[in-house]
């Protein structure tokens, strides 16, 4: 009731969707279940999201500098075939 009453919409969200997935697995566990794929892929994509809302701005930004910096070369010029052009 805590969570409900003082946490933002997304955490709920979180906590409901959590809730789920706890009684998925008893039911699986106790009652025989089956698990299809579009609720294991609900699931995933859940996990993924609750990720990156959790992940600070400067380590997604920095992560994306970092991954561009690569592709152009450290330098700032393209290369292609192993030769820098300019």
């Amino acid at each position: 009731a805590f969570l409900f009453r003082y946490a933002d919409s997304i955490i709920k969200l979180y906590a409901v969707c959590a809730a789920m997935a706890f009684t998925t697995t008893i039911s699986v566990l106790f009652f025989g279940f089956e698990v299809r794929f579009n609720m294991l892929a609900g699931y995933i994509v859940c996990a993924i999201s609750m990720c990156l809302y959790y992940v600070p701005a400067e380590i997604l930004v920095a992560t994306d500098s970092e991954l561009m910096s690569a592709a152009w070369g450290s330098s700032g010029h393209k290369q292609h075939g192993g030769t820098k052009t300019e």
